[in-house]
């Protein structure tokens, strides 16, 4: 398994303060913009019939289907000149090669030597040693060129062309958050995306009325808050899986290593809500939205890894080695504080070790 890299940064805000220009709406629009290959999203919270109803009708669809490169370029180009939001993967099983259309209109190709040599367009190696046979190509397919893209020029489309003719056809999952938006050719499967919920009856629910703070001394830190924050995480993604480990009745197996959740903590009902396929930034937005007033809830959010693009901050992708079974995750635990509208969140970030993010 490939070691992870993982950054935790904590905040808060007064949930009194629901302009857009709070600090509250900046980190929902910036957590989901800067994930835009999302692949599956999970939210627990204490049994609430209020919160799974108003998530229940979270939604989506994103659509499934053969075509060339040129063919992909020629469907999305008039959608993204009517200024809808068009997501795209395109991937083979014969091929290691992959590509992705990301929020800027950009095409992003990240391809083996072979492929880039024939290609003749200009890119750049990625920066591990290891893999510097691999090189992204970019293309901006909107009149907007994004530096340093390519503009698709009759250039670049002729080179798209020879490249069909040897590979053929591509898998592409593809999204956009007003799915009317996007015309059939008539062979286009679409998946609708529901929530799928699961409700935990008597289990350990941590009582996080007031989620720690680092200290500010370093040493303390490093141990007593690291380890008080590592087992909130623990606790998320086993909720999240819905563990056997959590029910109150659990009885200690002297098989199994003994699990004790964090403290302090109380018994209860929890439900886990769970959405997986090709989701877009607007869908992971409206589940925050939902959810970031309850009184304690854990968001979590997995992106697809075989993509040459992976985290964007203020439009600038990083970079990446695409694989299947990367790792590209995010969690955030929100709480309401014992007094005031003040709310604390802590986000946990986790990539592999060849992405760009963190340096």
């Amino acid at each position: 398994m490939e070691k992870r890299r993982t950054v935790i940064t904590v905040g808060e805000h007064d949930s009194s303060d629901d302009t857009p220009e709070s600090n509250r709406h900046k980190k929902i629009q910036s957590l989901a913009s800067s994930h835009p290959f999302t692949a599956q999203e999970n939210v627990v919270f204490p049994a609430s019939e209020n919160l799974l109803a108003v998530l229940s009708s979270t939604q989506t669809v994103y659509g499934k289907r053969q075509w060339t490169v040129n063919e992909f370029i020629e469907y999305a180009r008039p959608i993204l000149n009517s200024s809808v939001e068009l997501l795209a993967l395109g991937s083979a099983p014969d091929t290691d090669d992959v590509w992705s259309l990301d929020p800027r209109g950009v095409l992003t190709l990240s391809v083996g030597k072979e492929t880039y040599e024939r290609l003749g367009i200009v890119g750049s190696k990625l920066p591990w040693k290891s893999h510097q046979h691999i090189h992204n190509i970019s293309v901006s397919l909107i009149a907007k060129n994004e530096h340093p893209s390519h503009p698709y020029s009759p250039k670049i489309k002729a080179a798209f062309e020879a490249w069909d003719q040897r590979h053929g056809l591509w898998d592409v999952l593809f999204s956009c958050d007003d799915s009317s938006s996007l015309p059939n050719p008539g062979d286009m499967e679409l998946w609708e995306v529901k929530p799928r919920a699961r409700e935990l009856n008597q289990v350990r629910i941590p009582n996080m009325r007031d989620i720690p703070f680092p200290s500010g001394n370093p040493a303390l830190d490093s141990e007593e808050w690291g380890d008080e924050i590592g087992a909130l995480f623990e606790w998320v993604g086993m909720a999240s899986l819905g563990s056997q480990r959590l029910p109150a009745s659990d009885s200690v197996d002297p098989y199994l290593a003994v699990y004790d959740p964090p403290l302090p903590m109380e018994v209860g009902d929890l439900v886990s809500v769970r959405w997986t396929g090709f989701l877009t930034p607007g869908l992971v937005v409206d589940i925050l939205n939902r959810t970031i007033s309850a009184g304690f809830v854990a968001i979590t959010g997995q992106s697809f890894t075989n993509t040459p693009v992976a985290h964007m901050l203020r439009n600038v992708p990083s970079k990446r080695v695409p694989k299947r079974d990367g790792e590209d995750t995010w969690c955030m635990v929100i709480a309401t504080q014992k007094e005031g509208s003040v709310r604390r969140w802590v986000l946990a970030e986790s990539v592999g070790p060849h992405d760009t993010r963190w340096g």
